[in-house]
């Protein structure tokens, strides 16, 4: 069944192309971050989520392109990565100045992801590997790296953490899926989910932390489950046909269970999961809305409110950001 997508809001205030935009813990504050070298924070008015004001412009942090950003669980702090090799970390309770600067990677830094505890940040290169930085003291904002993790054979796009547990996904140029863990002596990497032809470029939980959506360069999103052990995944679902050109970003919405996408092709998608075959394990997903110019140029991130129904947030080479509401059945 179809459903309708009204338009909400067009956020501009960036001079170049929008790479991420994600929000926080109450669905009232947005992140974006721009090839301008910036980061911008909106803020929704009380009761009204057409109307967004630009309520601070990160500026100081990094040197070049801004590729990321994620807020922490509270809500408190903010973390980016930046093509300039190192990640931030802003403090609402400092009027957003930056309170830590990550250094390690040698190459861009492609993606950044608050663990569900707040204890871990995970950050991926360039430069093949992931980094995972444990937060040593909350007041002071210290920063120890906990460990570099170089599984990958290539650029490592996106890392993000399971919604239930310290576990960690990352994608990359090596057209691959993988999960990281905390063994009790150390992190190590287990499941390696392969399947896609092309470097995959995000992947997205489902609330249970038992499913992962990922997303390619060869147009398709697979669905993957968890069998019966932590590193036991098997691809239940393919959806293909419906992106001409790559799928550069992939949302699991929590409260719907709608999937969102971003492609190359200036469009935003939204899939349905349809009814499971009891059978076989497998599952399918249907096309339930296409805004076919959502962006005058490439759409770069799709990302769901995680307290409104149906709001998904996106952001474009145009250089804008936009909301957008998703009917209910």
């Amino acid at each position: 069944m179809s459903r309708s997508v009204e338009p909400l809001a067009a956020l501009s205030g960036h001079t170049d192309r929008v790479w991420q935009v994600c929000w926080d813990h109450t669905g009232r504050t947005l992140a974006s971050c721009s090839a301008d070298k910036t980061v911008c924070l909106w803020t929704a008015s009380v009761g009204d989520t057409t109307s967004w004001t630009c309520g601070a412009v990160l500026t100081e942090g990094h040197e070049r392109t801004v590729r990321a950003v994620a807020f922490s669980p509270s809500g408190r702090l903010l973390a980016s990565a930046s093509f300039d090799a190192t990640a931030a970390v802003w403090d609402r309770e400092q009027q957003w100045s930056c309170a830590a600067t990550l250094e390690g990677h040698e190459s861009e830094v492609k993606s950044v992801a608050w663990s569900r505890s707040g204890k871990y940040l995970a950050t991926c290169s360039r430069d093949k590997s992931v980094w995972l930085w444990e937060m040593t003291d909350e007041t002071e904002l210290d920063f120890e790296c906990a460990a570099v993790l170089m599984a990958h054979s290539q650029d490592v796009k996106r890392v993000a953490w399971s919604p239930v547990e310290d576990r960690l996904a990352s994608c990359g140029y090596d057209d691959v899926v993988r999960l990281y863990y905390d063994d009790g002596d150390d992190w190590v990497s287990g499941a390696v989910l392969k399947g896609h032809s092309s470097t995959v470029w995000s992947v997205s939980w489902e609330s249970s932390g038992t499913r992962i959506a990922s997303c390619s360069d060869d147009g398709t999103v697979k669905i993957w489950r968890q069998g019966d052990t932590p590193d036991s995944w098997v691809c239940i679902a393919t959806v293909a046909g419906h992106h001409p050109r790559p799928v550069y970003d992939i949302a699991w919405c929590p409260l719907t269970g709608l999937i969102a996408t971003a492609c190359g092709d200036d469009g935003v998608r939204v899939f349905a999961e349809e009814k499971a075959d009891a059978g076989d394990g497998q599952t399918s997903f249907a096309m339930v809305a296409h805004v076919a110019r959502a962006h005058e140029r490439d759409v770069n991130a799709v990302s769901w409110s995680p307290a409104e129904r149906g709001v998904l947030a996106t952001a474009g080479d145009d250089g804008k950001v936009k909301l957008w509401r998703v009917s209910e059945e």
